[in-house]
This record gives C-alpha cells, sequence and structure tokens, in this order.
C-alpha cells in the first residue's frame, strides 16, 4: 500500500494532489466514499447492493428481509429479558443509522442515512448493518520499535500520454490516543511491519450512539473480529469489493469501488461500557440469532411450504459456511 511505481487514474487522486501536502489514509477514504458527487456512496446511481450488477451482497439485500425479522425478533427478546414485558414495549422508538435510500430492515423504523445527523431518545432501539466498516479508517504500522501511522503524498505524474498520480507513503509517529489504543489491545502484534486497520471515526459514532441511547437497546451488525484474530492478518484487513470480487489495492479505481475493514470488537465493547452501558455482548450472527430470535426462526421453519424464499434465506444467513460465522453482532444495553 500503494503499488509501487503505480500511477492512478481517478478524479478524486487529482482533487487530492491539488490539496498539497500530506493526508491520513481516513482522509483518502473518506473522499473515496463520500465526496459528494464523486465517492462510492455519494453517486446516486450506483448499484450497491445485491446480485448481478452490483458489488456486494449484505443481509439486508435479500428480498424477503428475513434478516429484519430475525433482528426485531432478537431485539425484543432482548429487551424483555433486561427490561421485563411491561418495560420493552415502551421502547421511545426504532431506529436504524446507515439506511440507504430510506429503506429499512424494521418496519416502521425511522431511518437516519450515513453521515446524516443522529439524535436518538434514550431508551430506544437503534439498529445498524455494516455500519461501522463503512466509517473512514487509517493504518498503523509497527516500526522501528513503535506504532506509527500511515500518511500518503499524492502528486501529479505524466504516464505516457495519460496524467495520473503518483501515491507514497510516509510513516510519522502515531498520536499518544492512537498510540494507547493500539497498545493496549494489539500488544502482540508489535513485530516490524505489522499492519492494523483502524477507525476512530467508527470508534466516536459508536460512543455518541450509546451515550445517546441511555437505557435503551443498540445493535450493530458487522466484519467484526477481536484484536487476537486481526493478529492473524499482518498486512491488515482493509480490502475493497467491486463486482462482488475482493480487491487488496484500495486506490484502484477510487470512487468506483467500496473500500472496507475488520472492526475490532474488543475495543468497541469496552467503549460501550465506558459509555455507561450495563451490559455489551459480541457474537456470530448464527449464535445471535439462535440465542435471541428463537420465536421467529421456528415461524419460519414451521412454514409448510419446503421451497419457501423465507426458508432458504434463513438458512444463508445462519449456516456458519455462509453468514452465519462471517458476520458478527454487537449488542448494546
Amino acid at each position: 500500500m500503494p503499488e509501487k511505481n503505480k500511477i492512478y487514474h481517478s478524479r478524486i487522486f487529482d482533487i487530492l494532489a491539488d490539496s498539497g501536502g500530506e493526508i491520513g489514509l481516513s482522509e483518502f477514504v473518506r473522499a473515496a466514499l463520500y465526496r459528494p458527487g464523486l465517492g462510492y456512496y455519494a453517486k446516486a446511481q450506483t448499484t450497491r447492493i445485491g446480485g448481478e450488477g452490483a458489488d456486494f451482497y449484505t443481509a439486508e439485500s435479500m428480498k424477503e428481509n428475513v434478516f429484519g425479522a430475525l433482528m426485531e425478533s432478537a431485539a425484543q427478546s432482548i429487551l424483555m429479558q433486561s427490561r421485563g414485558a411491561a418495560e420493552a414495549a415502551k421502547a421511545a422508538e426504532t431506529v436504524e443509522i446507515g439506511s440507504e435510500g430510506g429503506r429499512t430492515m424494521i418496519a416502521g423504523a425511522r431511518a437516519v442515512g450515513i453521515g446524516e445527523d443522529i439524535a436518538i431518545s434514550p431508551g430506544s432501539l437503534a439498529v445498524s448493518n455494516e455500519l461501522l466498516d463503512a466509517q473512514p479508517f487509517d493504518r498503523f504500522e509497527f516500526s522501528e520499535g513503535a506504532w506509527r501511522k500511515t500518511f500518503l503524498k499524492i502528486r501529479r505524474v505524466q504516464s505516457g500520454a495519460r496524467r495520473g498520480c503518483a501515491v507514497e507513503k510516509i510513516l510519522r509517529p502515531a498520536a499518544p490516543e492512537e498510540r494507547g489504543i493500539l497498545e493496549k489491545y494489539f500488544g502482540r502484534c508489535q513485530t516490524e511491519g505489522f499492519c492494523i486497520d483502524f477507525s476512530f471515526d467508527a470508534l466516536e459514532l459508536l460512543k455518541k450512539i450509546v451515550a445517546q441511547n441511555r437505557s435503551g437497546l443498540s445493535i450493530f451488525s458487522d466484519y467484526f473480529r477481536t484484536a487476537g484474530e486481526l493478529a492473524a492478518f499482518p498486512g491488515g484487513t482493509a480490502r475493497t469489493y467491486k463486482s462482488h470480487a475482493c480487491g487488496s489495492d484500495i486506490f484502484e479505481d477510487a470512487g468506483s469501488r467500496d473500500i472496507t475493514y475488520s472492526p475490532c470488537s474488543d475495543v468497541f465493547l469496552d467503549a460501550a461500557l465506558e459509555c455507561g452501558a450495563a451490559r455489551a455482548e459480541c457474537m456470530g450472527q448464527e449464535e445471535f440469532f439462535m440465542r435471541y430470535a428463537q420465536g421467529e426462526i421456528r415461524r419460519i421453519v414451521e412454514i409448510p411450504d419446503p421451497l419457501d424464499r423465507r426458508k432458504r434465506e434463513l438458512c444463508q444467513l445462519l449456516n456458519p459456511d455462509m453468514m452465519g460465522r462471517v458476520f458478527r453482532v454487537l449488542a448494546i444495553y
């Protein structure tokens, strides 16, 4: 990162080159995903989620919305177990954060798009799907005995008849707050050249949601990994998705590919408790729904038609070899 001697061509690089100086990797990711008119999520015409012609699947992209039904069932179960039936029925509102196009997985939920102002009444049900891994992230590399932050120097170059941009990686000492997180959670990763991709934007977003939703339930479904698991990825977890293919060069076709990473669940669990939550837990999607959405699972399993599409979706969501283990759910209440 970036590929040596490679020339990149995109309007986003032209704009970043014009700004001059060094930028953090998160600034590049922010521009590539959200810059108005150019970023991947800022293009109204982009078909991002779904089957043919899209770039990736999510649990919400399935047509029968079994994921939404399971999530609603699980939320009600958690609220009843933690509050009792009477109090569970008094949830202030249901809010889906990170919703695209105003669509929500739970009927009647208030949709809050990525980047929109978040205002949640205490005691609400707040849900999200792949919200935290859609936030800009930075790369930290352990080099010469210390954690260092990746910065980029982008400059215009001529490549034959075409103009493009070259990207140079520069390492600077991590800030004290950044170093504190890295040393606390990633001590086993302190070997020369080891890279950690981490989003302080996502961490602050989670803190904001939990702080606002006092005495409520906040559920995040995402590509969570523990700090121990991330220790198995010395090159970091940053990746792209385009036409259902995963790529490793996050600078390629900037603005035309999704860029993501795997959030560290340990950091978010501790942050939730520090924000005043009574309980925070993270588990695989299969375990979460089997534990908390048994009623909805039973209802779908008992559908007489063996070819019912809801049964097929349920299998995809729970099967450990499909979505059941890849995705994990963080519940805070």
